[in-house]
């Protein structure tokens, strides 16, 4: 999954879309704990663990060409 970062870019790229298409989809999910867990394993763990995440496997299905998922 791409860093904060990539999810701050790729935000803002489809808010602007959204501005001048006038459509725009959101979607955000909470892991209960998950971030004292990542923040004691660290960041690697913490991705691989959403990677193999039920819900994150559904979300790429459901993911349009050229969209991404990310996490922040």
């Amino acid at each position: 999954m791409p860093n904060p970062v990539l999810f701050n870019d790729r935000l803002e790229t489809t808010i602007k879309e959204g501005h001048r298409t006038g459509e725009m989809f959101a979607y955000c999910r909470d892991l209960d704990r998950f971030k004292e867990h990542q923040h004691s394993l660290g960041h690697s763990i913490g991705d691989q663990v959403l990677s193999q995440c039920p819900s994150a496997t559904r979300q790429r299905a459901r993911i349009r060409h050229g969209g991404a998922l990310c996490r922040r």
